[in-house]
């Protein structure tokens, strides 16, 4: 009778020889049976997944710190320019029409001449023009202070609408809408003109200009805004020419009448008119659209945690020597949450917001908390 066999897969071990010529047993549970159980691969996963959450957040970290980085170099580039720019002209750029220092800033440093639209949509720093009907009378341009901006330019702008109007010359030219060189020249383009010959005049006034150099900074050819790295306008508050008298009440007296530090309009040393648009924030949280706390906004920012618009003791929240109230300008961004300003209570699940009746120190202390949790970026802070 023949020997009986079994097949290897029938035994819980198998004979193998080693080089030695000594069996080897190897353990079919070792070879199919070690793996991981389910609470143990769940535990893998969580682990993964809190250190992928960690890296994100490091990640998240950097990059704002390199938005900031960048947003910091980019208001040294401007301050730069603009002391080039008052050596030629003996002073800073004005701004004389309210919500335009973002506009007058770039104007004034780079020289573009954007070419005007006449129908949406449109851009944020895109110019609007309704079409000509007299070439020699030229309706009013109006630049974008927002994207998607409501409505249509009207004669009267309130400091809430999405337009203000503007000059939009300049760029070499000074008279067409279309033309996009930079720099400008004061003074007419062309003189010397005789109209029975096509062609005749020669160059007029003295280009000055660009201040800057276009490739270094984030700005659309047809725009009149330099940006950040959010794509939020760069903001110039100029001080007043003549400053006013910054002393100040103590708590609980009424707001200084002359503006002050701060006005809510021209009389103080920065006009937040300048600006105002930017810090009220009508989308998408649709709630705060009071001027009045887009102005405190700038206040509190600025060190006037009274909101007072005044430079003031305020307990301990003192406003430091050499800040804002010693410069000739403020250069703003809104950091890397694209959000201009502190918070306010009527903002959507807001974080740190400002105490808008501030009376005492502790609500001093609040407003001063409300600063520091926000991201903007300026030559102030």
């Amino acid at each position: 009778m023949a020997p009986m066999t079994t097949s290897p897969t029938s035994v819980p071990y198998a004979d193998r020889r080693s080089p030695a010529g000594r069996p080897v047993r190897f353990s079919v549970r070792f070879l199919v049976g070690g793996g991981f159980t389910l609470i143990e691969l769940l535990v893998v996963v969580l682990i993964i997944a809190l250190l992928a959450g960690m890296v994100l957040v490091a990640v998240n970290a950097v990059s704002k710190s390199g938005a900031s980085t960048k947003a910091k170099a980019d208001l040294q580039s401007i301050a730069t320019a603009l002391e080039a720019y008052k050596q030629d002209f003996g002073s800073y750029p004005l701004v004389t029409t309210p919500n335009t220092g973002a506009a007058v800033l770039c104007k004034a440093l780079l020289g573009p001449s954007p070419k005007t639209k006449a129908t949406g949509p449109f851009e944020a720093g895109e110019m609007y023009q309704a079409a000509y009907t007299e070439p020699s009378l030229p309706p009013q341009p109006y630049v974008a202070l927002v994207s998607a901006p409501m409505g249509t330019p009207s004669g009267a702008q309130g400091l809430d609408d999405d337009w203000a109007p503007i000059s939009n010359l300049d760029g070499n030219d000074g008279q067409f809408p279309d033309y996009r060189e930079n720099g400008f020249r004061v003074g007419q383009k062309v003189i010397d003109v005789n109209p029975a010959v096509p062609g005749s005049g020669r160059p007029g006034g003295k280009v000055f200009g660009p201040y800057v150099q276009p490739e270094k900074f984030k700005v659309n050819k047809d725009t009149l805004f330099f940006v950040d790295a959010g794509g939020k306008p760069i903001l110039y508050f100029p001080a007043a020419t003549n400053r006013p008298k910054l002393s100040t009440p103590e708590s609980g007296s009424a707001p200084i009448s002359n503006g002050g530090y701060v006005g809510a309009g021209p009389g103080g040393l920065f006009n937040a008119h300048n600006n105002a648009r930017f810090f009220i924030r009508k989308t998408p949280l649709g709630t705060d659209i009071d001027e009045a706390n887009a102005v405190k906004r700038i206040r509190a920012f600025l060190g006037d945690y009274g909101l007072d618009g005044a430079i003031n003791k305020q307990g301990t929240m003192e406003t430091d020597p050499g800040g804002a109230e010693t410069l000739s300008y403020i250069l703003w961004t809104a950091g890397p949450d694209g959000n201009f300003g502190p918070n306010v209570p009527t903002d959507s699940l807001a974080t740190n917001p400002l105490n808008l009746n501030p009376s005492d120190a502790a609500d001093w202390k609040v407003n001063a908390q409300a600063v520091a949790a926000c991201d903007d970026v300026s030559n102030v802070r």
